[in-house]
């Protein structure tokens, strides 16, 4: 409720919720192997990133539409894209 009653915020909660539970049952904070260091960061950027747009948009139209310019699908419209 603290930032409106939109279904955007619902869905990045349970976004959110989903990937606490995941690492969680993955005990990923367990891997210590360098390995695998770089991966996992690249990993949490884009989950991070991802996560952003979901709770900046206004809409959920909004949200597809940033994403598939984000992902190239239109790549000239996302500095025009508005969340």
């Amino acid at each position: 409720m603290w930032h409106g009653a939109s279904w955007t915020f619902i869905v990045w909660g349970l976004y959110h919720g989903v990937l606490v539970a995941a690492e969680h049952l993955a005990r990923i904070h367990q891997w210590d192997d360098r390995r695998f260091a770089v991966p996992r960061r690249i990993l949490t950027l884009l989950l991070i990133m991802l996560s952003w747009v979901i709770f900046r948009c206004k809409s959920m139209a909004d949200i597809g539409g940033f994403l598939q310019a984000m992902l190239g699908r239109f790549p000239t419209s996302i500095f025009r894209q508005r969340c």
